[in-house]
């Protein structure tokens, strides 16, 4: 598929994506294994100014848990409703954001900004998101974290999608969500294609989160790890999570 073609695609998922937010208000509590990660790591310990950025973040709940975590909060979203509401949301609440309309696939910041960069259920619409993990990279500190989930295969919402091609499939016209029927975004199949493309990242993980809590089968990839620093030279993540897990 051309540049031409996708630059398309990308354009007329983030109408679509407008569209869902002058309607959607979001999730009003943060991603559960988000603030555990955030907990877990510990950046404090070992970065002196903490910032994160959200990419494609719908609406304020996990940049204002980074907040409250002692986080400068950032954010990119290719819908202008989202952004004009979380920068409203944070204006009321006296609350410092910097947003900004992200044009897909170059994030707007300069190099080496960020102690951890994260995208909850969102990253996957980002059809070049090879270029988009490489702009994560140049944004990070050294050290910095990443958190990024995707969709398994046995997500329930591949039910209502057709194949458009080997990595990109897109939300049918029975897809549950009416206005994001015909959206495109990126599929990936096993867990190794999601290795080999954030291969330069650290302490590597993949892991699963599934449930059928409310009678579907909702199943998410996480992945974690950390741009290559001079901390990590240092830093055992066993001996963490050991240290983490004592009883105090």
């Amino acid at each position: 598929m051309s540049k031409k073609d996708l630059l398309s695609i990308q354009e007329k998922n983030a109408d679509l994506w407008n569209t869902v937010h002058k309607y959607h208000e979001g999730n009003r509590y943060p991603h559960e294994y988000l603030v555990k990660f955030i907990s877990f790591i510990e950046q404090a310990k070992y970065i002196s100014s903490l910032s994160a950025l959200d990419i494609g973040f719908g609406c304020h709940s996990n940049l204002k848990m980074c907040y409250e975590m002692g986080y400068d909060i950032y954010g990119i979203e290719v819908s202008r409703e989202a952004l004009r509401k979380t920068s409203q949301t944070f204006k009321d609440m006296g609350i410092k954001f910097t947003g900004k309309l992200f044009n897909s696939p170059e994030i707007p910041f300069e190099d080496n900004k960020f102690s951890l960069v994260y995208s909850q259920q969102a990253i996957y619409y980002n059809l070049d998101l090879e270029k988009v993990i490489s702009e994560i990279k140049r944004v990070l500190v050294p050290g910095g974290a990443i958190y990024i989930t995707f969709f398994t295969p046995k997500h329930w919402y591949f039910r209502h999608s057709e194949k458009v091609n080997d990595t990109l499939v897109k939300w049918s016209d029975a897809f549950p969500t009416l206005a994001l029927r015909g959206l495109i975004l990126r599929y990936f199949s096993s867990k190794q294609e999601l290795r080999e493309i954030f291969n330069e990242f650290k302490y590597l993980r993949v892991d699963d989160f599934n449930t059928n809590m409310l009678g579907v089968d909702f199943s998410l990839w996480i992945v974690t790890g950390f741009k290559d620093g001079e901390f990590l030279k240092q830093y055992n993540m066993m001996e963490h999570y050991e240290n983490v897990a004592k009883p105090k």
